[in-house]
């Protein structure tokens, strides 16, 4: 799947959003307790990235995520 495609394709993403398994394989990701759920910085930790830029993007797409559905929580 060429990746500029599903960066500019939201239908695509939503076609492969459910396809979380691939994750795993790169590394484990941290969850709460619950085994569901994750902070703004546990996301940023398992991609390596600042904090800033998941919550740039969550500012830039939080449409996208929350019908996939991303949750926030004050």
């Amino acid at each position: 799947m060429n990746e500029e495609v599903l960066l500019e394709s939201r239908t695509l993403r939503e076609s492969v959003a459910e396809h979380t398994g691939a994750l795993d394989k790169v590394k484990a990701l941290a969850v709460l307790p619950d085994g569901m759920h994750v902070t703004t910085r546990m996301v940023a930790d398992y991609f390596e990235v600042g904090l800033e830029a998941v919550k740039s993007l969550v500012k830039d797409h939080r449409d996208e995520l929350e019908s996939n559905p991303m949750v926030t929580a004050c």
